[in-house]
């Protein structure tokens, strides 16, 4: 599994993020990015639609092959950059050169064994007959073992030379688990109801959706539900019910028109909201003659003083 570059995984995610809105009707927009911070495992977006429902969404590149970045390293800086050279280009042919994956050993200066390459190549090729020819070229320390493909063309065609790697067959499951593995537990740990880990596949060749086929069981199961602790809610304390009547007696005086009268209201709701009990919808709708004596009728019953009958 490879991490790739911020932009390129928000450019995955933007563009996954629209389809699904308008394959679904949906709404969600991304509203935060949260693995900018590389020290701390986190998901790579996180979004939130109209009704407020949100999706985190975790993006992960799925290399055709294990060790895949380091070797197409050392192949770009060998055999590609000899890719059209000028010395290797013979009219009227197009030439393919590959090598198998791993060819180029670690520990090697890239730039000798490209060197080389050329030096070998430039009079190697115009001996091969067309069609295709295994080539070895050894340097001091290394050997890289090459497939020659000689293709005639237009006669007046200055030619080509293209170069590629021999594709090593379907990695089976282990690609897909390993990135499961580092994936899900991110995604685990965020309590939200929709969790989306998108996988990209990083070559033509190969296919991901076989490698999930010889998966012997649903790997999504280690995926656990969220986690909600949810904080009891409190009355307000005695210093806080003085600060909300002061903010009541305060809009009376800001208030030049109705600021009296609907002051006073607010004053009343808040006393019956504190002292009965209700929920704000029923007080906003509780009339005084549901009034009995000092107390609300009708299923509960709840004393109330008399400034706040009043």
């Amino acid at each position: 599994m490879l991490k790739i570059t911020s932009n390129h995984d928000k450019y995955v995610i933007e563009c996954w993020l629209r389809l699904h809105n308008r394959l679904m009707g949906a709404s969600f927009v991304i509203i935060g990015w949260p693995d900018k911070d590389s020290s701390k495992k986190n998901i790579d977006a996180i979004c939130r639609d109209d009704s407020g429902s949100l999706i985190a969404i975790e993006h992960t590149l799925i290399q055709p092959f294990e060790g895949e970045k380091a070797d197409t390293a050392r192949f770009m800086r060998t055999l590609v950059s000899l890719e059209n050279h000028g010395d290797l280009l013979q009219k009227g042919y197009t030439i393919s050169a590959s090598q198998p994956v791993g060819a180029i050993p670690t520990g090697l200066d890239w730039k000798q064994i490209a060197d080389e390459l050329l030096r070998q190549l430039t009079s190697v090729l115009p001996t091969l007959a067309e069609g295709s020819s295994s080539v070895t070229i050894k340097g001091a320390n290394w050997t890289v073992d090459l497939r020659i493909s000689k293709t005639r063309t237009e006669q007046n065609s200055p030619g080509r030379v293209l170069t590629a790697r021999a594709w090593p067959g379907d990695p089976r499951p282990e690609l897909i688990l390993k990135a499961l593995k580092e994936k899900i537990p991110k995604l685990s740990a965020y309590a939200v109801a929709r969790k989306i880990l998108l996988f990209e596949r990083d070559a033509i060749a190969g296919t991901t959706e076989s490698q999930f086929e010889q998966l012997t069981e649903n790997p999504a199961l280690d995926l656990k539900g969220p986690k909600i602790t949810l904080c009891p809610t409190l009355p307000f304390s005695r210093e806080e019910m003085v600060r909300i009547l002061a903010a009541a007696d305060q809009y009376k005086e800001e208030m030049p028109s109705h600021g009296i009268e609907n002051g006073r209201r607010i004053r009343g709701l808040v006393l019956l909201l504190r002292y009965s009990g209700m929920r704000i919808g029923d007080g906003v709708n509780f009339s005084t003659d549901r009034l009995e004596g000092n107390k609300r009728s009708e299923w509960t019953c709840a004393p109330l003083p008399r400034h706040v009958r009043c």
